[in-house]
């Protein structure tokens, strides 16, 4: 049990790091300090060391041995270009898929969340897309 309220605090560190970092409160290129960051979430740094580690997967964060993280440089245009291409071709093909088994509801349920996306805040778009998506 323990052991599941230290995972579901790490996420919850990942998630507020990751927002840090989307808003622009933290800019590329910046030292992730786990005692700073302790003091700005109110975390320990165990969470904090797990959030990191899957942040430097998701390629948000680097972490350099014996030197710590850094918050990574966003792509270049070439390579934005390039995973837009490939993110085009997997959605096309995914779409394909799911048009067999979508319901009118679950379209329906789309657009509605879509619709309030166009409408909410920055703060609310993240998460809003992330469900979209889902």
């Amino acid at each position: 049990m323990s052991e599941n309220k230290s995972s579901l605090k790490s996420l919850m560190t990942d998630e507020k790091i990751r927002m840090m970092i989307i808003k622009g409160q933290k800019l590329p290129g910046i030292q992730l300090i786990i005692a700073d960051i302790d003091k700005e979430l109110g975390t320990v740094g165990g969470d904090i060391q797990e959030a990191l580690m899957r942040l430097d997967r998701s390629s948000i964060v680097k972490n350099i041995p014996y030197k710590g993280a850094k918050i990574a440089t966003p792509p270049n245009p070439r390579e934005i270009l390039y995973i837009n291409k490939q993110r085009k071709n997997l959605e096309s093909s995914l779409a394909v898929a799911v048009r067999e088994n979508i319901t009118v509801s679950d379209i329906c349920d789309l657009e509605e969340l879509h619709q309030t996306m166009l409408e909410s805040s920055n703060d609310d778009f993240y998460h809003m897309a992330v469900e979209f998506h889902h």
